[in-house]
């Protein structure tokens, strides 16, 4: 029996649906098995497909993972290209960004590979798209190669993922050189928020002098964000910034002694609480919850910070914020915060029982 008959029969009796299998069981090309493939109503969803080729696959009428289908027509887009034409520089960031986007719906190793296959794209359209030929479409591609590099840090363990968070750092400053205040206020606003989170990010994951430099600097720009994204004009995204401060603060405050980190803390709380004049129950209740959240947090670090001579207060504005925080967060639908609220909650009343009487 010839050898491709056989893997023929062991494909069809085969007890698995799972597309990579198969493939392994018929020894076809992870890339190009299924170029061209019959697809046609098939529900492709939780398929590892993202690093197969389907250019000229029949995927009408087929359920396909979210975003999948956008970056199978940046590669055929891409495939047209002449390389290291500027319509190849256009493609590649297109892919690029299609590739983060399906990451945000893609776990595990798969979405590792996304953001991966992401960051190579957007490095090879910035060998096109440079900053003396074509400032607006590099500047572009830095930020976006900025966030995926950010995406992949925070997903990513040890020191390879400080690494990616210090690449994102280097890549929005390099974005923030076009996106100057004076010329890009908004994106300038922007590019500020974006690099404070990814350096709250990386200082976070740094120990010692190197991690509160970091942090110092995320405040630094966080502040600066503030100064285009005010509360007059732009709300939402004031808003959503002072909650970033705040964790900033929070996190520099925690490793900080004496009077200098109990400041740091205090601070956190007054942005926390600065942000829920915007992000009111009655309009953004979720949001709401989540910084009442973040307030019991720094509240519990005030009651342990080695400042406090009476851990009574903050517990107490700890435990009344997140049992606020509770009342929107719906066991069912919100399962997520639910779980994490309940046992705070548990443990700031189990801290404060433990407290002498007054």
């Amino acid at each position: 029996m010839a050898d491709w008959v056989k893997k023929v029969l062991a494909v069809l009796h085969a007890k698995t649906d799972n597309l990579d299998e198969l493939r392994e069981i018929a020894g076809g090309d992870p890339k190009t098995f299924y170029r061209g493939a019959n697809f046609r109503n098939s529900d492709l969803t939780g398929q590892p497909i993202t690093k197969s080729d389907l250019s000229c696959a029949d995927l009408s009428k087929a359920t396909l993972p979210e975003g999948f289908l956008e970056v199978v027509e940046a590669k055929a887009e891409l495939d047209k290209c002449a390389p290291a034409s500027f319509e190849w520089g256009v493609a590649q960031h297109r892919l690029g960004w299609s590739l983060i986007n399906q990451s945000y719906h893609t776990d595990g190793a798969e979405g590792a590979d996304l953001l991966a296959g992401a960051v190579t794209a957007f490095r090879n359209a910035l060998e096109v798209r440079t900053r003396a030929d074509h400032p607006v479409q590099w500047v572009a591609t830095q930020y976006n190669l900025g966030a995926a590099l950010h995406e992949q840090g925070t997903r990513t363990d040890g020191a390879e993922g400080a690494d990616l968070l210090a690449g994102a750092v280097t890549a929005y400053r390099s974005a923030l050189e076009v996106y100057t205040r004076a010329d890009h206020p908004m994106d300038w606003a922007m590019a500020q928020n974006t690099l404070a989170i990814a350096l709250k990010d990386q200082g976070i994951r740094t120990e010692g002098a190197e991690g509160a430099d970091l942090l110092a600097q995320a405040i630094t720009a966080f502040r600066s964000a503030l100064e285009v994204y005010t509360r007059a004009d732009h709300p939402m995204d004031w808003a959503m910034t002072q909650n970033y401060l705040g964790n900033a603060l929070r996190n520099q405050g925690t490793r900080t002694q004496g009077a200098a980190g109990a400041d740091l803390l205090a601070g956190a709380v007054s942005a926390y609480r600065a942000a829920l004049e915007v992000l009111t129950h009655a309009d953004e209740p979720l949001d709401w919850g989540m910084t009442l959240e973040n307030i019991a947090i720094c509240e519990a670090s005030r009651a342990e910070h080695d400042s406090c001579h009476d851990p009574r207060p903050p517990l107490t504005a700890a435990l009344e914020a997140v049992n606020n925080a509770l009342t929107v967060y719906d066991p069912v639908h919100l399962s997520h915060n639910h779980a994490k609220a309940t046992p705070l909650s548990d443990r700031l009343q189990a801290k404060l029982d433990a407290l002498p009487p007054e």
